[in-house]
């Protein structure tokens, strides 16, 4: 069985343990299939980062996932 084309992704960030949530635009990597850069301006006062990803593909298939503090911010 083929695995499909991925056809789009997200991903968003939170600094406030998942109460609001940024879009982070993501760039494809240059020679990647299935890979992405982006960045992320973290607030002075951020304790930690709590990370949502999607990814779907041509056949239907798909994934999501929500991390509440995903890291920690050293100061």
């Amino acid at each position: 069985m083929d695995t499909g084309r991925i056809t789009g992704s997200t991903l968003e960030v939170s600094f406030d343990d998942g109460a609001t949530w940024t879009s982070v635009e993501l760039d494809g990597v240059r020679g990647k299939s299935a890979a992405w850069a982006g960045s992320v301006r973290v607030p002075n006062d951020a304790r930690y980062i709590s990370v949502r990803a999607s990814a779907a593909d041509d056949k239907g298939g798909s994934v999501k996932q929500e991390i509440i503090r995903a890291v920690g911010v050293r100061k």
